[in-house]
């Protein structure tokens, strides 16, 4: 399995393991799978001449 075939949403992961004596383990983990988000870049007054002179080295 990947993880991008889990739909979005919370899910439980169970990992479960035996050993040669027959001696079995398992744990399991809850993962919340979402959509991503775009966020646009805000920037402070203030930040902006600083952004302008970097992007000028491009």
């Amino acid at each position: 399995m990947t993880l991008d075939e889990l739909n979005p949403g919370w899910h439980t992961l169970t990992l479960e393991a035996a050993d040669s004596d027959e001696f079995v383990s398992q744990d399991s983990v809850e993962v919340f799978m979402g959509y991503e988000i775009y966020l646009p870049l805000v920037m402070r007054e203030s930040q902006v001449g600083l952004a302008k002179s970097m992007m000028r080295g491009w």
